[in-house]
């Protein structure tokens, strides 16, 4: 079998979420190759000192690296490998399962994470944005933008304080995102419009979000705390949360 992997990993991502999940894919197929040879021609012996080496190399390094950084490095390779063993068990250790998710790669990390959701074809919601330099104004400026996905969604909590497996929780009813970063002056402000599968899967993320703004800006003035806004201010930022049904909009800038 051959794939040129040029066609299938987009070459400008406006999706980091599309992009590390085709990622998964590749590694994840990479690990398993290592992993079926492993079993046919090592002994018992030479697969127990090859894990050790594995763990070897798992030293502290990556353990002091932030966690994002941590996150995305290794979700390929324990994720994706995950993912494509899943499938070649289910079709009777047969390798044409893998090869028809090559011809038709995953589109998100949720349906890495949750294979049903790949199976299934639950795609992703397109979120919208507008485009919010040209509303500002001229004296604004588009930076970036794009799709942080599931995987980054979670992280995004824990590194603001909720601990793994509530932040697993929240983040698995993750149906589609859109972020912006526009800038004025060298001053930059942050819109990333999330939405989820329920009301109720809104809620929740409102809620660990509103807790992990609070933890980041520690002693910020609350200009609203209600069940459907959280707005903070401090003398150098300012963050407007807002729960909309299945959407929550967060935004972070300068100012007010």
């Amino acid at each position: 079998r051959y794939f040129d992997l040029r066609k299938i990993r987009p070459k400008h991502p406006d999706s980091n979420g599309h992009c590390l999940a085709v990622h998964a894919l590749i590694e994840g197929d990479a690990v398993m190759l290592q992993s079926l040879w492993a079993q046919a021609n090592l002994s018992q012996d030479e697969l127990t000192q090859l894990a050790r080496g594995a763990a070897a190399d798992s030293d502290n390094s990556l353990a002091r690296a932030p966690l994002v950084v941590r996150g995305e490095l290794l979700f390929p390779y324990t994720e994706g490998f995950n993912f494509v063993r899943q499938a070649y068990r289910q079709a009777g250790n047969n390798y044409a399962a893998i090869d028809a998710m090559f011809r038709n790669p995953p589109e998100s990390t949720a349906q890495l994470l949750h294979p049903d959701k790949y199976r299934n074809q639950v795609h992703p919601v397109a979120v919208q944005l507008p485009e919010l330099a040209d509303t500002l104004g001229s004296a604004w400026r588009r930076v970036g933008g794009g799709v942080l996905g599931e995987l980054d969604t979670r992280i995004l909590l824990e590194q603001w304080g909720t601990d793994h497996t509530e932040a697993v929780r929240v983040a698995s009813a993750w149906s589609g995102d859109q972020w912006q970063l526009v800038e004025k002056d060298g001053r930059a402000g942050i819109v990333v419009k999330s939405s989820w599968e329920t009301p109720d899967a809104a809620r929740d993320f409102f809620s660990a979000y509103t807790r992990g703004l609070r933890s980041r800006y520690d002693g910020a003035t609350t200009e609203e705390s209600s069940v459907s806004r959280q707005a903070l201010t401090t003398p150098v930022a300012a963050t407007d949360l807002r729960l909309q049904g299945n959407d929550v909009v967060a935004v972070i800038a300068f100012d007010r």
